[in-house]
């Protein structure tokens, strides 16, 4: 008697787990094939943010009159960033270090928004981490470009400097531009 109750004992529990291992395979199976969709569409994502970052900076540089072309290529489009605000070559070369590059990107962002008629809340944001999106609005935007602040020398992230030359921006606007925001 003890010995068919521990045998059936054994077969509940070689059952349970047969079950439980069928199940877990399944849930595995499809936890793969969600991480694999997951994976898919973050990359879909990521190329799709690429293409809209590429045709804002293509539209960027032609309203500044530089090379379109340098776009495409995915280190080359920073340094055509660079160069277009007239940007010492070596901000481009500092901007790749960790921790100075902060210091370097901010300061292209802020300058670049800058030309367009943009603060440096806009620049920093919408022109370093959400630059898909910034450069649309950038290329899109029919406000003039700022061309006496692309002939000025460019000058590293410096708040009072800033907000100095945005406001003489101001003065120089004419009745009808948008005026810069700080």
């Amino acid at each position: 008697m003890i010995f068919g109750i521990m045998l059936h004992a054994f077969l509940d529990f070689a059952f349970l787990y047969s079950t439980l291992k069928l199940w877990l395979r399944k849930v595995m199976h499809e936890a793969q094939n969600v991480f694999i969709n997951m994976g898919v569409v973050v990359g879909v994502l990521l190329v799709g943010s690429y293409v809209v970052y590429m045709v804002g900076l293509i539209l960027v540089l032609r309203r500044l009159s530089r090379l379109t072309w340098l776009a495409f290529v995915p280190l080359a489009n920073y340094y055509a960033q660079v160069r277009a605000i007239n940007a010492p070559r070596r901000w481009f070369a500092w901007s790749l270090i960790p921790y100075v590059g902060a210091v370097y990107v901010g300061s292209v962002a802020i300058r670049l928004g800058m030309i367009f008629g943009r603060g440096p809340a806009f620049s920093l944001v919408w022109l370093t981490f959400g630059a898909p999106v910034g450069m649309m609005i950038l290329g899109l935007s029919r406000g003039p470009v700022n061309v006496e602040y692309l002939e000025q020398t460019p000058k590293l992230l410096d708040v009072k400097a800033i907000k100095q030359q945005s406001k003489s921006l101001q003065r120089t606007n004419q009745p009808g531009d948008r005026p810069v925001k700080l």
